[in-house]
């Protein structure tokens, strides 16, 4: 993995964070627990990673600036987008706006296969960070940039996204998580 630093960089934004999860499937070994109980039905157990996320959303939305992403999914939902799309209420919870498209509502959403976090993309400091997985969905590399091309590629990206997008909590209420 790179020594991309993903939590200094979003503490330190001065506008927006945005992220762009393109994935149907991420393997992320402290969710396993997490899986587990939401498969039984069970409440989630306190999480580390999970709370420290929180923390971030909040503070960012009591500084004023706007943290949001975008999952682009495809149905019928994978098992592990139902946990996700379950789990993110937290997040709304916490100030972050998520929102969710399908890639059947627009030819141009099966573009979006990659994964990034645009910070400040409409400022003239914006940055990408991209998200690299391996073929087991683990998450294998973190890569920085400020490639003026990368930024305006993830604009475009992260506008098309939004055009076509609904609130999470709109678009759970049109499927059964469970």
């Amino acid at each position: 993995m790179s020594d991309v630093d993903v939590w200094a960089l979003v503490a330190k934004i001065t506008e927006s964070e945005f992220r762009l999860e393109a994935r149907e499937r991420y393997d992320v070994a402290y969710e396993a627990e997490l899986i587990r109980a939401f498969e039984k039905g069970r409440l989630q157990p306190e999480n580390e990673s999970v709370t420290r996320h929180m923390t971030l959303m909040r503070s960012l939305r009591a500084a004023g600036k706007r943290p949001y992403r975008v999952h682009v999914i495809s149905q019928p939902l994978a098992p592990y987008l139902r946990y996700e799309l379950d789990a993110y209420r937290e997040n709304v919870e916490a100030g972050e706006e998520v929102f969710v498209t399908d890639r059947a509502w627009h030819s141009g959403l099966t573009a979006l296969t990659e994964d990034f976090l645009l910070l400040d993309g409409d400022s003239d400091h914006a940055s990408v960070v991209w998200y690299r997985y391996d073929e087991d969905d683990d998450l294998s590399a973190l890569e920085y940039s400020a490639d003026p091309a990368d930024i305006a590629r993830c604009c475009r990206h992260r506008d098309l996204a939004m055009e076509y997008a609904v609130p999470v909590d709109e678009f759970n209420r049109s499927v059964n998580l469970t």
